[in-house]
């Protein structure tokens, strides 16, 4: 059953018992309220006669004073033919002796008589007066035999017109109060199905408004992450054409130099074959090398005390043993120690040293500057610009040249993975005598 059914049968039941309750109490209830009506009237009456005798028409009630030391037949004549003269028409009239002798202990009493032969009914409440007189203050009763099945009617027929508005009321409340919770519901169902665009726009200021921007706040948090996916996998299928085509080129050369080799087509040439597959192999590991350094850098890695001076210092030895014609001047004096990965700082290191030193032509400096209240690493070479810098970080991009015949356009992505996720902004600046990377330490 829907919610929306739920809740209207809910209200239904609850009406429809109130309604019953509602009808019965009144009805048993209404006599009961009128006799003390009744009897309230005697009363005021009575606190009233002490220093009033003309209350009768004020009150609308019957004031007979009667003859307390008459015996108790005359006594009752009296009070029957004082009753009669006051045109009420009651003959079954009567106080008993236990009634007298109850008088003289208490200050008042009430008595109700009743004929409903005749449909008359009265209330009477008698007290002491002076001159030992006995005062019967009576107030006539309606006979409810003959007027309560009307006034039940009439009850029962407002009962259920109130009702009836009350559900029509509480109908439009409902359908008010359930539509942001069909709206969410709408909204869910598009985010099954991976659609985004709607929004929550009902403005109420209470649970469901705060529902309500909760799931805008899922749905664009979802979206973007959803995006962000899509555009790895699209990356990641690029990735694999590119690699794919990375090694088919040299296994196409080895293979047809292999051939040749073979078939010893061209004697002559058969140790630049032999250079050329020995050449293409190792560059071939290099891309598979650096193919499995990108697929680890996904891993999660632990954070460790990392002391990037001391891995500048041994990648410059490193790299000055393998350049020896190339002068290397280390600046970096400040200590630079902070939490990170230290294996995978190194690589990102290592592969910007590849790059600093392989293209320099004689001189590499290495320093630290702040420059707008933001601390820098730097590395520089006096080597040729970079032609196309905006597509350096591009995965399996390549410069042509002489120095780079060997590259694979994987050592840059490898850097700006690894720096990314350190936390460590890089850019490269071209200068007339020069190559600058630049990496940003403030936020680490």
């Amino acid at each position: 059953m829907k919610l929306k059914n739920k809740i209207l049968l809910s209200v239904f039941t609850v009406l429809l018992i109130n309604f019953i309750l509602l009808f019965y109490l009144n009805t048993s209830m209404i006599q009961i309220s009128y006799r003390k009506h009744k009897s309230k009237i005697l009363e005021n009456t009575y606190n009233s006669y002490i220093n009033n005798n003309k209350l009768e028409e004020e009150n609308n009630v019957i004031i007979l004073k009667l003859d307390n030391s008459a015996d108790l037949e005359e006594f009752n004549n009296s009070l029957r033919w004082g009753v009669y003269n006051k045109k009420l028409p009651l003959t079954k009239i009567w106080v008993t002796q236990a009634n007298r002798d109850l008088l003289e202990k208490k200050e008042k009493i009430i008595i109700e008589y009743r004929q409903p032969k005749i449909n008359a009914s009265a209330l009477i409440l008698y007290f002491k007066g002076t001159d030992n007189k006995i005062i019967a203050i009576i107030t006539p009763l309606i006979e409810f035999n003959e007027f309560f099945p009307y006034l039940k009617n009439i009850l029962f027929i407002f009962s259920f017109i109130l009702s009836i508005l009350t559900i029509i009321t509480l109908v439009f409340i409902l359908r008010k109060l359930i539509k942001p919770l069909y709206l969410i519901n709408d909204i869910s169902l598009e985010f099954s199905n991976l659609k985004f665009e709607s929004q929550y726009d009902i403005k109420t200021n209470d649970e469901f408004d705060r529902l309500g921007k909760s799931i805008n706040i899922l749905g664009t948090n979802l979206k973007e992450n959803i995006d962000k996916l899509n555009l790895k996998i699209e990356e990641k299928e690029d990735f694999i054409r590119n690699a794919g085509h990375q090694l088919k080129t040299p296994l196409a050369i080895i293979g047809s130099y292999a051939s040749a080799v073979k078939d010893n087509i061209i004697p002559h040439k058969n140790n630049f074959y032999l250079d050329t597959i020995i050449e293409e192999c190792f560059s071939s590991a290099k891309v598979i090398d650096n193919l499995l350094t990108i697929s680890s850098l996904e891993e999660a890695s632990i954070e460790e005390i990392v002391d990037l001076k001391k891995i500048i210092k041994e990648l410059e030895i490193k790299y000055i043993n393998k350049y020896l014609d190339i002068n290397c001047i280390n600046k970096v004096e400040n200590k630079l120690i902070f939490r990170g990965n230290q294996r995978k700082l190194t690589i990102a290191l290592d592969n910007i040293f590849s790059n600093i030193f392989k293209f320099a032509d004689k001189n590499v400096l290495i320093y630290l500057n702040t420059e707008d209240n933001k601390l820098y690493l730097n590395f520089y070479n006096d080597g040729e610009k970079i032609k196309d810098i905006e597509k350096i970080w591009n995965i399996f991009y390549t410069e042509k040249g002489e120095k780079n015949k060997n590259g694979s356009g994987l050592g840059t992505t490898i850097i700006k993975n690894i720096l990314d996720h350190s936390k460590i902004d890089i850019t490269i600046e071209n200068f007339n005598n020069g190559v600058l990377y630049k990496l940003n330490l403030t936020q680490i």
